[in-house]
Parts: C-alpha cells; structure tokens; sequence
C-alpha cells in the first residue's frame, strides 16, 4: 500500500450458470472463491473510486460487470479479465463506458 493511501474495498461477483443447488457442494465453493481471490491478487488490480464505470452486461452468461476505475483503460482491463477468468468470450459490442453524474442530488 502507498503511503498516505488507504486501502479500497471492492466486490466482484457472478452466477455459476451450470451449477444447482444440488451440484454446488461447500467444496466446490470454497475452490471457486480462493481461484478468484488468487487471480485478482496475483494481477494487482488497484480498486478505487472511479471516474469512469465500464459496463458489461450479458445475461447469457451471467454477468452484470459494473467496474469503477480511474479510466477506461482499467475498466477494459479489469471486464477482459473476468471473462478470461470464467472461460467467456468477450464480446466488444457489448462493453461499455459512462462517466458518473457527479451532480446527481438523488
């Protein structure tokens, strides 16, 4: 961690569409949490409030992505890898990139 930096917090989560409540064991579980939490360390991903949002939205494949970087590189970077992660193809029609409404008074 930098100095004078605080560390960020950041979920990631998606369906495991082939899986029942009958197939999915503690086990099974357990295996799929620490390979992801080995993969988003070992790729040093550095989460914080974002200026940007990427979006990718495929219910197909059970994914509702909405990363916030600090620019829309990191959030291409971070979509393509969760895909690769969970063996998708990544679809370039359907990743997108807003900027949030900062005067949102809502």
């Amino acid at each position: 961690m930098p100095k004078g930096k605080r560390a960020k917090n950041a979920r990631i989560s998606w369906r495991l569409m082939t899986e029942t409540s009958e197939t999915m064991t503690c086990t099974k579980m357990n295996q799929v949490a620490t390979q992801v939490l080995q993969a988003f360390f070992a790729n040093r991903f550095v989460f914080n409030k974002g200026k940007f949002i990427g979006w990718y939205i495929s219910p197909k494949d059970g994914l509702n992505l909405q990363i916030y970087c600090l620019d829309a590189t990191e959030a291409l970077r971070v979509a393509k890898y969760v895909l690769s992660s969970i063996g998708k193809t990544w679809d370039d029609s359907i990743f997108k990139v807003t900027t949030p409404n900062r005067d949102n008074l809502a």
